[in-house]
């Protein structure tokens, strides 16, 4: 899940995998901050961390960077 903001925003272009900060699994980059399973679990943005539920301007979010869009 990806916040309206950091859908803008580019991905680095180094392609060296993250870490996940709530359970250490792989992310595809450093950008990630949170894996696919702990941002959906915890309904936050997997780049910045912000919360999709708190502010009704993120719900209108994407499953991934590629924009499969959730309305």
């Amino acid at each position: 899940m990806t916040c309206n903001f950091c859908q803008k925003m580019p991905l680095p272009a180094s392609a060296r995998a993250g870490n996940c900060s709530s359970c250490s699994a792989k992310t595809p980059t450093t950008a990630h901050t949170l894996c696919t399973t702990c941002a959906k679990a915890q309904s936050r943005c997997n780049r910045c961390g912000r919360s999709m539920t708190a502010n009704p301007m993120l719900q209108n979010a994407c499953d991934t960077d590629s924009c499969a869009c959730i309305f």
